[in-house]
């Protein structure tokens, strides 16, 4: 499932710079893709934290399983917002 899903990401963000230098104008794309990786770095950052107080709160070997459960949905949407992108 995890192999899928990677495969499908690489493709979908093989156009993903393509994609960008249309739609942003060149004299924002800085600033665009720089506040693009702030908040890629803060939602890692807030997903850790959250998982971490998960782990902590909660006992047994199928706290495990949950996250692995929220991962797999997490891909798919993911996939879904990439196959609504544009050619």
């Amino acid at each position: 499932v995890m192999g899928g899903f990677y495969v499908c990401r690489a493709l979908g963000m093989s156009s993903w710079l393509t994609m960008v230098q249309e739609i942003v104008p060149p004299h924002d794309r800085g600033s665009y893709l720089s506040r693009q990786e702030w908040l890629r770095q803060a939602s890692i950052l807030l997903i850790a934290v959250v998982t971490a107080t998960y782990l902590v709160g909660v006992s047994g070997v199928d706290r495990f399983l949950h996250l692995m459960a929220v991962g797999v949905v997490a891909a798919a949407a993911s996939l879904y917002f990439l196959w609504r992108v544009p050619d």
